[in-house]
């Protein structure tokens, strides 16, 4: 399994027993984190998804594996 997640600090690739991890560097501002990101009640933002499919077109990363009627379709179960 390999997970990407946006970043503001350096960007970088990390093997564990639970997996892959790629943090990948944005540019954005911490406003722009806090308008596009999710509450989850934790310390990890979750970014809202049409922010989420604009990063990962803007970082051509794993575009094939966008489930495009998730993506228009309005969330019912997720804030």
């Amino acid at each position: 399994m390999m997970m990407i997640l946006a970043t503001t600090g350096a960007s970088g690739l990390y093997s564990t027993p639970f997996g892959r991890f790629e943090f990948v560097h944005v540019e954005h501002s911490s406003k722009q984190i806090e308008e596009q990101a999710v509450d989850t009640g934790r310390p990890i933002s979750i970014a809202k998804k049409e922010w989420a499919y604009k990063d990962l077109k803007e970082v051509k990363r794993n575009l094939h594996l966008i489930d495009y009627v998730a993506l228009f379709t309005d969330d019912v179960n997720f804030p």
